[in-house]
């Protein structure tokens, strides 16, 4: 079950990436050249976060509080 958590977590960093890629080219079009490398770097942390969080949930370190429950 916690491969397709992280196959989510991908899906939604993909989703996230390509809204970012099209920001960055509309801030771009109207002068805005410093939201490219911005709008990047924002783009490395958050696939670096997702890429954190599925690691642990594909290892099982990740325990919720709905975890807990079926934890006996």
């Amino acid at each position: 079950m916690s491969v397709v958590v992280a196959d989510g977590a991908h899906a939604r960093a993909d989703a996230y990436v390509s809204l970012a890629v099209i920001a960055s080219a509309l801030a771009v079009a109207v002068g805005l050249e410093i939201a490219d490398p911005l709008i990047g770097l924002a783009i490395t942390v958050v696939i670096l976060r997702i890429t954190w969080d599925s690691w642990r949930t594909v290892r099982g370190h990740q325990h919720g509080p709905a975890d807990d429950e079926h934890a006996h």
